[in-house]
């Protein structure tokens, strides 16, 4: 019922400007730099006739201007008049308010999200290529599963064979099948939808790897994770800000929990820790290269 409702779910300027915002850290945009973020995802919401509540083309900086002074009006956003320009950001501690807006949409962009940063994480051959990233995609939303409402897994899987076949996978040529699929799909989609949780989880990994076979409760370890996230952050291991947040290290701890981490298991605690950095480095790539 719940991956229905959000098929339904009107996507609106307001969402998608929020998730550009959201996508960059810290850093402000003008309207012109807020349109180029979000060209290839409004081409993603025309292309697939995705719903929305009023028209989401956003070609001028004037359109993106208008959703941004809602934000600003809401307190969500703050505009810097320049001398040249205006410059909008999140507001101070406003992250969890711009989240929600953006929450209301990225399940639309989540198959094509997971299938890209499947394909970045690799595979050992390109003999069976679409059963290589379909396994690893199925890895992708087992992690993500306490943070989206997810269809049913064949359901799943048909999405994203939808998504490999809009991006020609299965005819790549002689180069390396990962780039060479990867440059199909850029600009890039994954960091800006993804990037948050993973980096949060990341932080959850972390945090536990220190604990060795200790037992650990909960809400204890998400005060740690947030000093290990702050420290993260400032030291550039993780590179949003919105990563730094108890709501979603709540999701990460749940996820560890399921897997039995919270108990002890110094090995299986590593490993967590490894699974999420080789993620955080495919992630990484992506973004750098496109």
């Amino acid at each position: 019922m719940s991956t229905r409702i959000n098929d339904v779910t009107p996507i609106t300027p307001i969402s998608l400007v929020t998730m550009a915002l959201l996508s960059q850290g810290h850093r402000g945009f003008t309207p012109a730099e807020t349109i180029e973020i979000l060209g290839p995802f409004v081409d993603f919401v025309q292309d697939r006739c995705l719903p929305t509540s009023t028209s989401v083309a956003m070609s001028t900086p004037e359109q993106a201007r208008a959703a941004l002074e809602q934000l600003v009006e809401n307190s969500v956003v703050t505009r810097t008049d320049g001398l040249t320009d205006h410059i909008y950001s999140i507001t101070r501690d406003q992250h969890l308010a711009a989240a929600y807006y953006r929450n209301t949409i990225i399940h639309f962009f989540i198959p094509v999200a997971i299938a890209e940063l499947a394909l970045a994480l690799g595979f050992e051959s390109d003999e069976m290529l679409e059963d290589s990233v379909i396994e690893r995609t199925l890895a992708l939303r087992d992690l993500l599963k306490f943070e989206f409402f997810f269809a049913p897994t064949q359901e799943f899987i048909e999405s994203i064979r939808e998504e490999l076949a809009r991006y020609r996978i299965g005819d790549t040529g002689p180069d390396d099948p990962v780039q060479v699929n990867l440059r199909a799909m850029h600009p890039a989609k994954s960091p800006i939808v993804l990037r948050p949780f993973l980096e949060a989880y990341s932080v959850v990994a972390e945090t536990l790897a220190l604990e060795d076979d200790r037992p650990v409760e909960a809400e204890n370890l998400k005060k740690r994770c947030l000093k290990m996230g702050e420290q993260m952050y400032h030291h550039g291991r993780i590179r949003n800000r919105e990563s730094v947040t108890t709501a979603l290290y709540s999701s990460g701890i749940k996820l560890a929990d399921n897997r039995g981490l919270l108990s002890g298991g110094s090995e299986s605690r590593r490993a967590f820790q490894r699974e999420l950095a080789d993620i955080l480095v495919a992630l990484n790539a992506i973004t750098d290269s496109d």
